[in-house]
């Protein structure tokens, strides 16, 4: 029988890699030797990974690899800038740090709208009353947009029910022109003016429905206007 000096504590090393389970209360082996499955310490902070333990390279991945008490230590770390669209170029108002790039994240902030895939910096920049390559400027290059409010075809400044009675009269009876140019009794820019504008027209007035389109995304010289 084994001398019980020679007795000592064991612990389970569920995974193998030399060092018991931390969390483990341990077992007296009177032989002095631990059995196959067991380690004479118990340092090992996650006995189910066999990458972690005391001296193990600590690598990019969230947890403790040298049981040191802290994840991910001694390791590179960077901003990252989520890429809502998916255009390469993240916005600086959602970010993350971390030491490897997360999905969805990329190292570029300089997206000026990142619900657009179409707009980001470098983007080829189309009249469109946006600032498509995110340069500050918006529609440079095309022609100075006309100053043009679409629906108000009598030219109050506001839209109202004179500017709906005003298309029925032009659409219905050959009344007046809306002014200054037809342009702006097109109210859903679908390139003409119909009774879809009127009706269009008195959503909005009267039912807060979508508003008039943007006279910007029309063609000014299409429709003779300044």
């Amino acid at each position: 029988m084994a001398s019980p000096a020679h007795a000592i504590v064991c612990f389970v090393d569920a995974d193998g890699d030399g060092f018991g389970d931390a969390g483990d209360a341990g077992t007296v082996d009177p032989d002095g030797v631990c059995d196959a499955g067991f380690s004479d310490n118990s340092l090992d902070c996650d006995d189910t990974d066999q990458g972690v333990h005391p001296g193990a390279a600590e690598i990019c991945d969230d947890k403790d690899n040298d049981c040191n008490g802290t994840t991910d230590d001694g390791l590179q770390f960077a901003t990252w800038y989520f890429d809502a669209d998916g255009d390469g170029f993240g916005s600086r108002f959602r970010t993350l740090v971390a030491c490897l790039q997360p999905g969805g994240y990329v190292a570029d902030s300089t997206d000026c709208d990142d619900f657009k895939v179409s707009v980001h910096p470098g983007a080829v920049e189309v009249w469109d009353h946006i600032d498509n390559n995110c340069d500050g400027q918006v529609d440079e290059g095309f022609p100075e947009c006309p100053i043009l409010n679409t629906g108000d075809a009598n030219l109050t400044g506001t839209l109202t029910s004179a500017d709906i009675i005003y298309l029925v009269n032009f659409i219905f009876k050959s009344g007046p022109t809306p002014q200054p140019c037809q342009a702006t009794g097109d109210v859903n820019c679908d390139g003409g003016v119909t009774a879809a504008d009127i009706i269009f027209l008195v959503r909005w007035v009267f039912h807060r429905g979508p508003p008039p389109c943007d006279v910007c995304l029309l063609i000014p010289s299409a429709w003779g206007c300044p």
